[in-house]
């Protein structure tokens, strides 16, 4: 996990922030349900599941 911290994608990252459950989501979805389906892709939702 080290290794994926340090990589430059996350330099602006603050893990404290992350490991407390600080951050803010960008976007949190507005559910119907807990099933909600409505932001998942049509073609993701098509597919068969696959035992791994």
């Amino acid at each position: 996990a080290e290794q994926i911290k340090k990589h430059a994608w996350f330099a602006d990252l603050k893990w404290d922030d992350v490991s407390q459950k600080k951050l803010v989501p960008p976007f949190v979805p507005n559910l119907m349900s807990p099933t909600d389906l409505t932001h998942f892709d049509e073609s993701f939702i098509a597919m068969t599941p696959r035992i791994s």
